[in-house]
């Protein structure tokens, strides 16, 4: 699975599209991004990363923000950064999701097959809110279909 596209919406500033890596997104759990997936085996994907914001410790550490706090936070795409080296590049963007309406797109691909092309629309208020809560106020569609180019 590619993502071939992200950038966000209503906010012609921010109409962008950072360059992408070629490389597929990895499966979760799975450091290399090259494992390979026989036919009728279903897994997951890692797309966003949202870490829990941290806050200092008073002595030079820092430890998880009190959830009741709902501090503000970016979320990534869980994609290489462009020249980052398999082996030691980061399995996350810099490209930063905040308080915006995103849109993604991706492609499934595989050998001997034709590629299929999905879109999918985030919308994030930038507020960090502990499980279970953070998903609930996060706007994520299904996956769509988009013609191939």
């Amino acid at each position: 699975m590619l993502v071939t596209a992200f950038y966000a919406l209503e906010d012609e500033e921010e109409a962008w599209q950072p360059p992408l890596d070629i490389y597929p997104l990895r499966w979760s759990a799975t450091p290399d991004p090259r494992v390979q997936i026989p036919p009728g085996v279903a897994r997951h994907v890692d797309l966003l990363m949202f870490p829990a914001p941290t806050v200092s410790d008073g002595q030079g550490g820092y430890s998880p923000a009190p959830p009741e706090d709902e501090l503000l936070t970016t979320g990534s795409l869980c994609v290489r950064q462009e020249g980052a080296s398999a082996k030691s590049g980061s399995a996350v963007s810099d490209q930063l999701f905040e308080d915006h309406h995103y849109r993604i797109e991706l492609a499934v691909v595989a050998r001997d097959v034709d590629s299929r092309a999905y879109a999918i629309e985030v919308r994030f208020d930038g507020r960090y809110r502990y499980p279970p809560d953070f998903w609930g106020d996060m706007m994520l569609t299904l996956p769509q279909s988009i013609k191939n180019a």
